[in-house]
């Protein structure tokens, strides 16, 4: 409560704001939740810390087991969840997975990485999948939300980014380390704790380590242009590196049309897109929400435009926006023209490149 006017008693009175503009940035911390076919019925999320923990809530051999096994060993301090998919069970001879009973239980959670122990069904099951990251992710909502969905077989993963809704999305990571079969559980819990294990959203994840993967073998080793056609189609590739190890070739994302234009467009090619947009939103909200009591005037919009500006150098000095003071002119809050209580704020966000190719040129003399 702020020291009120008028008062007669004689003495110092010092209030306490803690909602000051910090000079540092927000930590950008991950929540992931495993999603099974475990036969364990849950109407909400456990946390799970390591594969005992998973033995006493979910049961023994359980696929949230041998996940949370594989996470650990990639992130050590990843903070996972787990719920089992909800199946409809109208034919008890056949049920089928419920995923929109299940997208409604986590909707309002606040999970930043979504894991899927196996494939989602092409068509109605995926397209639920998409209809989620969408809902939670937008202006209202504003929750971050990443789904990895694994594969062992490259033209599987290949077939599934081919689908209009996941080729629009940049929130989608289709995974695939070719011939692990068997593997999926354990390639998606690996591939989620590795994106949950970076404090710069910016930062590429090449060369990424999956420890909790196991290797397999070099038969299944694609060539350079099966690699490069499968991210092309949108296909995150796992590859066996020097040491023997599963890791990340390049951290892509589905995103390979525009949604609007139905157009090429690789703007947001990396997930690393929307990892760093994300955070660029919880920045700005957490910065403009220290002062909710404004009154729109011009005075009041400027101070609010210097808010915005301060938090965009420091993102720019942290490498995760680029070109924040060469288009300080662009950063714009004006009064709407229709509603006289909204404040309408443009924020250009160049957000930083991973270096993934380096082209070299030896010049012989």
């Amino acid at each position: 409560m702020s020291i009120q006017a008028g008062i007669r008693t004689p003495g110092m009175y010092t209030d306490v704001n803690i909602n000051t503009q910090r000079t540092g940035l927000p930590a950008n911390t991950h929540k992931v939740l495993f999603i099974t076919a475990d036969d364990k019925v849950m109407d909400q999320p456990v946390a799970i810390y390591d594969e005992s923990d998973a033995i006493e809530k979910i049961g023994t051999d359980s696929i949230v087991g041998r996940m949370i096994k594989a996470a650990v060993k990639t992130n050590r301090l990843v903070d996972v969840q787990a719920i089992t998919l909800a199946m409809n069970t109208t034919d008890p001879q056949a049920p089928v997975p419920d995923v929109d009973n299940t997208t409604e239980i986590i909707a309002p959670l606040g999970h930043t990485i979504l894991a899927v122990d196996k494939t989602p069904a092409i068509g109605d099951e995926t397209e639920a999948w998409i209809d989620h990251l969408n809902f939670v992710s937008d202006a209202i909502e504003q929750r971050p939300a990443i789904l990895v969905v694994p594969f062992s077989d490259i033209e599987a993963a290949t077939t599934f980014a081919a689908q209009a809704p996941v080729e629009t999305s940049y929130r989608v990571v289709a995974v695939c380390y070719h011939g692990a079969s068997g593997q999926e559980a354990e390639i998606s819990a690996a591939m989620a704790a590795a994106l949950a294990d970076s404090s710069d959203p910016a930062l590429p994840f090449n060369g990424v380590n999956l420890e909790g993967v196991g290797a397999v073998e070099d038969k299944y080793k694609l060539t350079f242009e099966r690699q490069e056609a499968a991210m092309r189609a949108g296909v995150c590739i796992i590859q066996t590196g020097a040491d023997g190890t599963p890791e990340i070739v390049r951290a892509i994302s589905t995103f390979r049309k525009n949604p609007d234009s139905g157009m090429a467009d690789d703007i947001m090619l990396d997930i690393n897109g929307a990892l760093t947009i994300d955070y660029v939103r919880l920045v700005m909200r957490t910065a403009a929400s220290k002062e909710r009591r404004r009154k729109n005037t011009g005075a009041a919009r400027r101070n609010l435009r210097s808010v915005f500006m301060a938090e965009a150098i420091k993102l720019e000095k942290a490498e995760i926006l680029e070109n924040v003071t060469a288009t300080a002119d662009q950063l714009t809050v004006t009064q709407d023209s229709d509603d006289k209580a909204r404040a309408n704020a443009d924020i250009p966000s160049y957000w930083v490149r991973g270096m993934h190719v380096i082209a070299t040129t030896l010049n012989v003399y």
